[in-house]
């Protein structure tokens, strides 16, 4: 490695080791103190056989005893010292990684979610994951390393250059060689990290096929046992060659450092074994020579394994700075604005395509919301319905076009207070494995008796409460064996009952009621607009049988906004509108008569 990259090495390892000692100083300057201590007992226990055994064979008892009462003593102290605070550092260090991986989290989420649909980035993202808390503490430790080698190098090489110097000789030529072949060691690794990253991203999604109850049920029903196991089998296959490669390369590396490594303790040992039998060095010095070689040898083995490592860990820090310094597409705290009411909404020649796909999800959008509108958002699938929510709640940003609220471009807006202006209910919703509590109220702070209300409203109150834990029962089973198992629709009504629950004047429902039947449908979209009436809402669905309820329809085919009016211009327009209300409603009451 040139200075150039040496330099670049060492500034980008200094900048997480920083971040480190910020993040708990107290823990950095114990674990400074406990490695200088270590490296202090190491040189002792060196010297300390040569002094006690010339004291026995001179037949100083009293001296022998004293040399090893004080070696003893300080062996002791060191273990008491780890006793103690081993169970600190184990702490602190769980802490630390706690707050590195809070740092990540709160970055991954101020990011726009186009990034993730880049497997290569997913990948890189992956890898920072795994490695995001290690990373911080490798260069902890490299440093404290350095720090150690150094200061028993220091202390043994005086040691060692005062008994014998033929050996650093013998001892540099083997090291250096053996340090080399593992920087190579090193490489091979981090290379078999970044290729099986996409083999195991594939086989975590597959595994999540055999467990899913949705998955699980879907491959039963349509019979893709033989299929699923068949993509794992090509995932499996394939990192097991990885692993395979890498470990035919990492033997013949590991092969060759061990012979060095039993050639150079050969060519030491008969070097002292000669010496002193010439008489040209005393049993005590023998064995100081002999542990001051090791122990040399050690430190210096460790001081170029710690550069092995800051090199290593460097690839894996290039990766994480590289994440953490993605700037999101959104404004600075300081030139943002906070969004408090939405008053108007407007899609000025809105175009957009998702990350890695040549076809436009929404083609020259353009339309106005103002406050107080019931608005339909029809059209076929793949038209760009929900496309336009992802955007209003800035989840993704358009190529080209303009969105304003209030006559502001939404960039403008402090991310926060834009989607919390806006109660959004996707069709992919999420019930996470807490309370159904916590489920409706989405971490606000929401009273119990509105949280009732709510449930009320979606018809689920009565169900809920015969439930022994009533509203703090859990969901699913998967976390706590306590949670219970509600049906999709049942889910879809819980999920609901979130809008309301919210304070959220600006509501946005993406199919609201595709797991339902047409009884419950029908009662639920009676009570979900009368009691909506003074908010504005937004309803996508494919269900048109309450769209002349609302005031305007949006209807989009293949990503163009192709009509836009009330219930009554669009059947009289006679166009794409009239033709999907006329086949929906129909649907719709085959439904009911049906049941």
């Amino acid at each position: 490695m040139n200075l150039k990259k040496l330099f670049r090495v060492l500034k980008r390892n200094s900048s997480l080791l920083l971040k480190g000692v910020r993040l708990d100083h107290t823990y950095f300057a114990l674990q400074l103190f406990w490695v200088l201590f270590g490296s202090t007992i190491t040189v002792l226990n060196i010297i300390a056989p040569k002094y006690l055994i010339e004291a026995v064979i001179s037949g100083e008892i009293k001296v022998s005893f004293i040399i090893l009462a004080v070696a003893f003593g300080i062996n002791v102290l060191g273990s008491i010292l780890e006793r103690i605070l081993s169970p600190f550092f184990s702490e602190r260090k769980e802490i630390i990684n706690a707050k590195v991986l809070d740092e990540f989290l709160n970055k991954s989420f101020s990011l726009e979610l186009e990034n993730f649909d880049d497997s290569g980035f997913y990948d890189k993202y992956s890898i920072v994951f795994d490695n995001c808390c290690t990373i911080v503490h490798a260069s902890i430790d490299a440093f404290l390393g350095v720090v150690s080698s150094v200061t028993q190098i220091a202390l043994v090489f005086t040691v060692l250059l005062w008994m014998n110097k033929t050996v650093l000789l013998i001892m540099a030529a083997v090291i250096i060689t053996q340090l080399l072949i593992d920087k190579k060691r090193k490489k091979i690794q981090y290379d078999y990290h970044q290729h099986v990253a996409r083999d195991n991203r594939q086989l975590n999604y597959l595994y999540r096929l055999f467990y899913v109850p949705q998955f699980m049920r879907d491959i039963r029903v349509n019979s893709l046992k033989d299929y699923v196991f068949s993509k794992k089998t090509e995932a499996t296959d394939s990192l097991i060659t990885n692993i395979k490669e890498t470990q035919n390369k990492l033997s013949v590396i590991t092969l060759t450092l061990s012979v060095l490594s039993h050639l150079e303790m050969l060519i030491i040992s008969s070097y002292f074994i000669c010496k002193a039998y010439q008489g040209h060095i005393l049993v005590g010095d023998f064995f100081v020579s002999l542990n001051s070689y090791n122990s040399l040898k050690s430190s210096i083995a460790s001081l170029f394994e710690t550069y092995n490592t800051l090199y290593a860990n460097d690839l894996y820090i290039n990766d994480y700075l590289f994440f953490m310094g993605i700037k999101p597409k959104e404004h600075s705290v300081e030139d943002s604005v906070h969004l408090l009411d939405v008053e108007q909404i407007e899609f000025k020649n809105v175009s957009f395509a998702y990350p890695n796909s040549n076809i436009p999800a929404l083609k020259d959008v353009t339309f106005t919301i103002s406050r107080g509108e019931h608005i339909a958002i029809v059209g076929n699938n793949g038209a760009g319905k929900t496309t336009i929510i992802k955007l209003l709640l800035k989840l993704y940003t358009p190529q080209t076009g303009e969105i304003k609220i209030n006559g502001i471009n939404i960039n403008r807006y402090d991310i926060t207070s834009l989607r919390k202006a806006f109660s959004v209910l996707f069709q992919d919703y999420t019930l996470y494995p807490f309370s159904i509590k916590d489920n409706v109220a989405l971490g606000r702070e929401v009273p119990s008796d509105q949280i009732e209300y709510a449930l009320q409203s979606v018809d689920m109150l009565e169900k809920i409460r015969a439930l022994p834990a009533g509203i703090n029962t859990s969901l699913t089973s998967q976390m706590l064996d306590s949670g219970i198992e509600f049906s999709g629709g049942e889910s879809q009504r819980i999920a609901l009952a979130r809008i309301y629950a919210s304070s959220s004047d600006f509501i946005v429902l993406d199919e609201p009621t595709s797991n339902l039947d047409p009884f419950i449908e029908y009662k639920l979209y009676k009570i979900l607009l009368s009691s909506l009436n003074s908010k504005t809402v937004i309803i996508i669905s494919h269900r048109l049988a309450f769209s002349y309820k609302l005031d305007r329809i949006l209807c989009f085919c293949d990503g163009a906004l192709i009509e836009d009016g009330s219930h009554e211009e669009l059947l009289k327009h006679n166009g794409y509108y009239s033709q999907l209300y006329r086949l929906s409603t129909e649907k719709y009451i085959m439904d009911i008569e049906d049941d």
